[in-house]
């Protein structure tokens, strides 16, 4: 399963979409990138992945790529986007 949020990908003066910038390299274990992609989506900042290499195949195959999936989000947001993902977890008594 590919993972993407880009209703909200900010467009230039023009109408293109701004440029993606790699957020970072995520493991594709069952649960994980699910768990990292719904992180960017809970703040509301658009994303997409892309596996690496035959990984799409070996996803079809196996059930996982063994590779991992590149992030992406748009480059006004690479900075928000990895405070975000580094912030330490808040829990609720």
């Amino acid at each position: 399963m590919e993972f993407a949020l880009l209703e909200n990908w900010p467009k230039h003066a023009d109408g293109t979409p701004e440029e993606k910038a790699l957020l970072c390299t995520e493991a594709d274990v069952p649960g994980s990138l699910g768990i990292f992609c719904s992180m960017l989506e809970s703040f509301g900042v658009p994303f997409f992945t892309r596996r690496i290499g035959a990984a799409e195949y070996m996803k079809l195959l196996v059930g996982r790529s063994g590779t991992g999936a590149e992030v992406y989000v748009p480059q006004s947001w690479l900075e928000e986007a990895r405070a975000l993902l580094a912030a330490p977890p808040v829990w609720e008594e």
